[in-house]
């Protein structure tokens, strides 16, 4: 296990001439592996490579920095650790990037070290030019931040739209079906609940897949057993609002809470991360 330090010291794990040879091997990589990575993941592998320059393809930065970086840019709305370490385990699985554990220097293991690989078979670079003064870094072709106003305006449609649709079913009683026959998509656990209050199987479908909306908005629709527990205490709350005073749309509501707490769970990791370094 190396000893961690400036950047500088890992100068000779340097696989690129220059800077211009790195954003281009990052954007070979990239034309080829785009849909490979999620939106959260592409955002953290711009951030890394962002923090690659100094020692062209060559990162020690911490984890938590890079999200602390991306929460600030981004007014709050940033990523989870773990997308980042899914990004960093594609990236390795690809071969675009080689990783190693370093150590403090009074013991104990710190922040890896990240070495970006070229794109394999590229024939060497045409554009081989002296580096730059100024630091450039890979720049995506498109916005990646899952929380752009589209983005936002289609949440809120497919809310209305899914409301008046369960509204209309719900009005139709003799076409409803009740929820035993509710899909199997829907975790067990949240139909037992929601079917005290809604017994209704579409109504129930429409509440889950807020939750899978709400999740990949934060980057934790890979995390089941985060989600359904999140989901669950969001019902609650929900439910309990309901009975106190009128909410003229519920699953509105219901999306609004659980975005809060999806959001406090990830401050609370980011700050978790912060105290151990």
């Amino acid at each position: 296990m190396m000893e961690n330090g400036q950047v500088t010291i890992f100068a000779e794990y340097s696989t690129f001439e220059d800077v211009s040879s790195f954003n281009e091997a990052i954007n070979q990589w990239m034309n080829q592996y785009d849909r490979y990575f999620t939106k959260g993941e592409k955002l953290a592998l711009t951030f890394l490579t962002r923090y690659s320059v100094k020692v062209v393809g060559v990162s020690n930065v911490k984890i938590a920095t890079i999200l602390k970086v991306i929460h600030e840019e981004y007014g709050g709305n940033g990523i989870s650790r773990s997308t980042f370490k899914r990004m960093v385990s594609k990236a390795k699985k690809i071969g675009m990037i080689k990783t190693y554990t370093l150590k403090r220097t009074s013991g104990g293991q710190s922040s890896n070290l990240y070495v970006f690989q070229p794109y394999p078979n590229d024939g060497g670079s045409s554009s081989r030019k002296k580096q730059s003064g100024l630091a450039q870094s890979y720049v995506p072709k498109r916005r990646l931040h899952s929380n752009e106003p589209p983005y936002q305006q289609k949440l809120n449609h497919l809310i209305k739209t899914k409301e008046y649709k369960t509204n209309k079913l719900l009005n139709k009683r003799k076409e409803s079906l009740d929820h035993s026959y509710t899909s199997d998509y829907v975790p067990y656990s949240f139909q037992n609940l929601a079917k005290n209050f809604f017994d209704c199987a579409d109504t129930i479908e429409s509440y889950w897949r807020m939750v899978r909306i709400c999740a990949y908005k934060n980057n934790y629709e890979t995390e089941q057993n985060l989600m359904i527990d999140t989901a669950i205490k969001a019902f609650k709350q929900t439910v309990r609002t309901m009975k106190k005073k009128t909410i003229h749309r519920p699953i509105a509501y219901f999306y609004g809470v659980l975005n809060n707490k999806f959001e406090d769970i990830y401050m609370f990791e980011v700050n978790e991360l912060i105290e151990q370094q």
